[in-house]
């Protein structure tokens, strides 16, 4: 059965916490990895009040929430590139070192896309799945975008 409830003022936190219940809910959360429903029993406050005082945390800078920069980067790029050529969206496939070849990386991206994107046309004369032409532009990328990039019609890898 869980605890009755408590104000945040009558919490009694344990000395580690230097009695500051938002660090000690920040501490349950991230690095005993409980749910915000098993915090908020083990504080005795409501789940609401453990969101609170997760983003208390966060605002305090107790807590810092950070993506690794490699993942950003083809983020940054397929922006730039969106921009660079008014493109709706674009993919940029990042380099894998040679693990898998050029060929099935740019097949795995599409087919990706196309599971989000694709927009079948059905018609009772000629049942067809029609798409919209792709652009595929493949260049490096070293903390930016680089090389030359053309906007053709028809689909072309370039590398």
């Amino acid at each position: 059965m869980a605890q009755p409830r408590v104000k945040r003022s009558e919490l009694s936190t344990p000395a580690e916490f230097a009695g500051d219940p938002i660090v000690w809910a920040a501490w349950l959360y991230y690095e005993e990895r409980m749910t915000q429903e098993e915090v908020a029993d083990r504080l005795g406050v409501s789940r609401a009040s453990v969101v609170n005082f997760l983003q208390e945390a966060r605002d305090r800078g107790v807590v810092t929430i950070a993506v690794a920069p490699e993942h950003l980067q083809t983020v940054r790029a397929s922006r730039e590139l969106s921009k660079r050529f008014d493109l709706t969206s674009c993919v940029v496939i990042p380099d894998d070192g040679g693990r898998s070849p050029l060929h099935e990386r740019i097949g795995r991206a599409g087919a990706q896309r196309n599971a989000r994107d694709v927009t079948t046309v059905r018609s009772p004369d000629l049942p067809v799945r029609a798409q919209a032409p792709v652009v595929t532009a493949v260049t490096s990328v070293d903390g930016g975008v680089s090389g030359q990039f053309s906007h053709r019609a028809d689909p072309t890898v370039r590398q």
